[in-house]
């Protein structure tokens, strides 16, 4: 897969179920007898930021395990590290959290986000090696 067409993917991904997160929370708080939700101008901004910046470690993946004896799961904990770094740092930077129990719900949903995009992912890869399979036996079949 061209690498700057997975960079863009994964950053519409991760922008969408970041978004997906923030509405259901915003509407549990209010459900739950918050106040109505408001959000600031630049949320969907740093969204979209931050959704870029955490495609870019992407290329942890592309890393040949003989070219650096880098193995699966070192590379997803490496993957998982950096993106928490990243978001919990712009969670900081853009005041979406003020105090202990706002970081530890933003690691959470950072987590869900996490599990979502792999699993999302996984199902996008799976349909394209689908396809290549269709077009390998149909040129085994004209053969």
């Amino acid at each position: 897969m061209n690498l700057k067409r997975l960079i863009f993917e994964q950053t519409l991904t991760v922008f969408f179920f970041m978004n997906c997160v923030l509405i259901i929370s915003e509407l549990l708080n209010y459900i739950l007898g918050g106040t109505a939700p408001t959000l600031p101008w630049y949320i969907p901004i740093s969204l979209m930021v931050i959704a870029f910046l955490t495609s870019l470690p992407t290329v942890i993946f592309y890393i040949r395990p003989e070219d650096r004896h880098i193995t699966m799961k070192l590379k997803v904990a490496l993957h998982y590290l950096l993106l928490f770094c990243i978001v919990l740092g712009s969670g900081y930077f853009f005041k979406w959290y003020s105090d202990l129990t706002g970081f530890i719900i933003t690691a959470v949903a950072f987590t869900v986000i996490y599990i979502l995009v792999w699993i999302f992912t996984a199902l996008v890869f799976k349909q394209d090696e689908k396809k290549i399979n269709a077009a390998l036996d149909k040129i085994r079949d004209e053969e």
